[in-house]
């Protein structure tokens, strides 16, 4: 789900990292996009909450992301991408 809605709103550029923090002992991941959001960062996680009403979907996937994340006693984050001035989310998982 991730990396689709990254395709689906990029404009042309998308990263996708993975990094080990060797002092917080945790695998974190980065995709983020080129694609101009004005998404609800406080919002986007709700079960039913769709970023654009034109595009296919109900609203699920981010908030099954952050569910599973959980699971793994993880954190996920959304913000506005500092490098490619679109979307980023960051998980970290132990």
């Amino acid at each position: 789900n991730l990396m689709d809605n990254a395709y689906k709103w990029a404009k042309s550029q998308i990263n996708c990292s993975i990094l080990r923090d060797n002092e917080s002992k945790q695998i974190i991941l980065i995709i983020e996009d080129d694609g101009e959001t004005n998404a609800p960062l406080k919002q986007i996680t709700q079960r039913g909450v769709r970023l654009d009403e034109s595009t296919e979907g109900h609203g699920l996937g981010l908030a099954i992301c952050k569910d599973i994340v959980k699971l793994y006693t993880g954190t996920i984050t959304f913000s506005h991408s500092k490098n490619l001035h679109g979307f980023c989310v960051e998980i970290k998982l132990p």
